[in-house]
């Protein structure tokens, strides 16, 4: 009976044990992406014709603070304007097993032309390749950009400017949440609609699908100037 006793108190010992693995290792892959902590207005230039999508890889430390930039989509007099709001905004750092570590935050700016003639946004051919190992870890691959929509300029609306948000891509590579965290009164729900409209190739960590933030943002002119959709 004794020995029948321990037997049993052995094995429940070792399910326990077994359990507390699982949940270590559970909690060791549990990842929380990077977010969007504050944006800003970010130039059209006067002077451009241009409209469209820049596409930038931002890399950041256990901290949150910005390391680097990288351009992977860009539109010639658009881009430098583009790099110089984006350095200046600041963010949240990703955790991964509840220990903030450093990570990469994919930011999508969309300058919106005076005069909207079509409703998606031409993917030009990236300068880096998308759907590749990060900068900061081998084990993790960013979300890919796959349809981009514009946003309408509201009719109601005389502003200009830029509405920032941070997005939520779900592991199916739909957005599922978009909140402005540099909004433009009149023009942010126009924003936020257009934003869940994209779609994306999911992010992966070793090799499997997971649930991320990106920034989406949109510039706004006014319609009275004219641009080359």
């Amino acid at each position: 009976m004794r020995t029948r006793t321990f037997e049993l108190a052995a094995i429940l010992v070792a399910l326990l044990i077994g359990a507390l693995s699982v949940k270590a290792q559970a909690n060791a892959n549990t990842s929380e992406p990077p977010e969007i902590a504050s944006g800003s207005d970010i130039n059209y230039p006067i002077n451009s014709v241009a409209s469209g999508l820049v596409q930038l890889s931002v890399s950041l430390d256990a901290s949150g603070q910005v390391k680097n930039v990288q351009t992977i989509r860009e539109v010639p007099s658009l881009t430098a304007p583009a790099l110089l709001a984006v350095n200046g905004w600041t963010f949240s750092a990703a955790r991964l097993g509840g220990s903030p570590v450093e990570s990469d935050m994919p930011v999508f700016i969309v300058f919106v032309p005076g005069i909207l003639n079509q409703k998606s946004v031409v993917l030009e051919p990236a300068a880096k390749p998308q759907g590749t190992a990060s900068s900061t870890s081998a084990d993790f691959v960013a979300p890919k950009v796959s349809s981009a929509a514009y946003a309408v300029y509201p009719i109601t609306s005389t502003a200009t400017g830029a509405v920032v948000m941070n997005v939520r891509i779900s592991r199916t590579g739909r957005v599922v949440r978009a909140s402005a965290v540099y909004p433009v009164a009149s023009l942010a729900d126009s924003a936020i609609s257009a934003a869940k409209a994209w779609r994306f190739t999911p992010a992966r960590f070793r090799g499997m699908p997971i649930a991320w933030n990106a920034v989406i943002a949109y510039v706004f002119r006014s319609p009275t100037i004219s641009t080359t959709p």
